[in-house]
């Protein structure tokens, strides 16, 4: 990320998105720790763990605020750490839609918009 908090490709991040932020910084730690059990495993897997993850940090911070700017950044920060290609399944657009990065949220958008939509069963 640049100074001004843009990535390499433009894109403007959450403003509390920068390497001196607490929120940021536990975003770092939090993606240094959970690395080695996240890149192993397919998407589905990714995001039951990463729902773990969320549930047991929401308790650890007490703090709905902190938790609130801490959870986007972790997430951006864990797709850029595994690679970000394309979107290929509904648990991976799941992850991308709950990016701070703008850009993951739209490819994840598009993605969902892309698939078919389930039929409601008819109602008697």
């Amino acid at each position: 990320m640049r100074a001004d908090g843009k990535v390499s490709g433009g894109t403007q991040l959450d403003p509390t998105d920068r390497d001196n932020d607490p929120a940021s910084e536990l975003a770092d730690e939090l993606v240094a720790r959970w690395r080695p059990l996240l890149v192993d495993k397919n998407w589905p897997e990714r995001l039951q763990l990463l729902h773990q993850i969320h549930e047991q940090l929401q308790e650890d911070l007490e703090d709905i605020a902190f938790y609130s700017r801490v959870s986007p950044i972790f997430i951006r920060k864990t797709i850029d750490d595994l690679g970000d290609g394309p979107i290929i399944s509904r648990e991976q657009a799941h992850i991308y839609a709950n990016s701070g990065d703008p850009e993951h949220r739209r490819a994840a958008g598009e993605w969902f918009a892309t698939q078919p939509r389930k039929e409601q069963p008819s109602r008697l």
